[in-house]
């Protein structure tokens, strides 16, 4: 249930709205510089926020947002200074984002001045005037990367005290959903010196989400992917006590496969795990019956080995209990694959986080493209479909672009942490300090 308060609850006219956005997205630069954002979904997934809070008279909206994990660089003075720092910070500025952003809003005809501040801000920072004083027209302007200063990860109140001070910031709205489950100064201690409430896409992944795990549609089928069982334990619990059937894909269902004694040669696996996955074993059993276990925890029949891992290896496909010791496991055979269409097909309600096998070969994504053809299917035929976690909806997304007339799904999460401690039951700090609903 979502119970707190929105942009469309309050009043944003002619008042400057500090934002913080997820614009953390996978970056590439050309031997020339020149840079290249790969996947502008988290862009365009903040844009109906910006939309409705321009057409709704704010007087400004100030972006703030981080990139990957830069070293600090506390007190240089511009983007000329990182140029020149040793440790490549460069790369980490929001500069090519502030750009496509820009793009992004031409193409739904909002052409308006924009600015890019090239000084990123610490918490001693001292601006002449605020943002919100300055003699400008400035619709949206965007702060650089908050991650230059170590005070963002601390979140300490003299930083959110600065961005406050410097932005002249009258309301702060939180609109990246992938970072409310970190307790840092822009998604926790801000809150404390503004207003504070959620965008809308906050509020569509949350509640999207939350919805699904409380009252899920039955048949409610969840295939779970990634390497790590440690990382997904409480997800993998929460699965067990509401899903209906769960599917282990990935290099998890090697790990899990190895536990059953099961051959798995050199495929990838996670030391250690028995006795978490016979405590998965012992859930599982308490909640269906022994007999009816192998039915609920589906593990593959079949698989597509190699014989090095490689891209351009050759895909061979075999029986789960014919692996050689010198093989390696990288996606489901097609019986599987065909076992994971029929599950999908047959359910109301579909959770599919970690890919199913290794989608970044293009030789074994076949698990992974099918997945993401059910899942359309079953969408389309009236399913509510959840895909959550950065590498699965990653490979989704272009998956959709390569397959846009057929591709449908209800939800692509913009978040991999929070969208896991959501679904896991967790308490997200960055959405927990948001102003309640009256």
């Amino acid at each position: 249930m979502f119970n707190k308060k929105t942009i469309n609850d309050v009043d944003v006219r002619n008042k400057v709205i500090l934002l913080r956005a997820d614009y953390n997205v996978p970056i590439t630069y050309t031997e020339s510089g020149e840079a290249e954002i790969l996947n502008d979904f988290r862009i365009r997934a903040s844009l109906p926020t910006l939309k409705n809070l321009i057409e709704r008279g704010a007087k400004k909206i100030i972006i703030i947002s981080h990139m990957g994990r830069p070293n600090s660089v506390e007190g240089i003075a511009d983007l000329d200074e990182l140029e020149r720092l040793s440790n490549g910070a460069r790369k980490y500025s929001l500069r090519p984002v502030f750009n496509h952003l820009r793009d992004c809003l031409r193409d739904e005809e909002l052409d308006f001045p924009m600015n890019f501040h090239t000084t990123p801000i610490f918490p001693r920072t001292r601006y002449p005037v605020s943002m919100k004083d300055a003699d400008d027209d400035y619709k949206i302007e965007m702060l650089e990367n908050l991650r230059f200063s170590k005070a963002e990860k601390k979140n300490l109140p003299e930083f959110a005290e600065a961005l406050v001070r410097v932005t002249g910031a009258d309301l702060f709205v939180q609109d990246g959903f992938g970072v409310i489950h970190r307790a840092h100064t822009s998604t926790s201690e801000i809150t404390k010196k503004l207003p504070s409430v959620a965008g809308l896409l906050l509020e569509k992944e949350y509640s999207t989400i939350s919805q699904a795990f409380e009252n899920p549609q039955r048949p409610f089928i969840a295939v779970m992917g990634g390497a790590k069982i440690s990382d997904k334990l409480p997800l993998i619990e929460k699965f067990i006590e509401r899903a209906d059937k769960i599917i282990v894909a990935g290099a998890m269902a090697n790990t899990f496969l190895k536990y059953l004694n099961i051959e798995v040669g050199k495929s990838r696996i996670e030391d250690g795990q028995n006795e978490i996955i016979e405590q998965i074993f012992q859930l599982a059993e308490r909640k269906v019956g022994f007999e009816k276990l192998r039915d609920f925890i589906i593990l593959p029949e079949d698989v597509s080995v190699a014989s090095e891992f490689s891209e351009k290896t050759k895909r061979i496909e075999k029986s789960v209990v014919a692996v050689l010791k010198d093989e390696i496991i990288l996606d489901f055979g097609e019986k599987a694959i065909q076992r994971i269409e029929r599950e999908i097909l047959n359910a109301k309600m579909i959770v599919w986080n970690g890919t199913v096998g290794y989608a970044e070969f293009e030789n074994f994504a076949k698990g992974s493209e099918r997945t993401s053809l059910a899942i359309s299917k079953a969408t389309k035929n009236g399913a509510k479909s959840i895909v959550g976690g950065g590498d699965t909806s990653a490979f989704v997304l272009n998956w959709l672009n390569q397959n846009s007339e057929i591709a449908d799904f209800s939800l692509i999460s913009t978040g991999g942490g929070a969208a896991l401690e959501l679904m896991s039951g967790e308490i997200l700090p960055g959405f927990e300090v948001l102003e309640d609903e009256a």
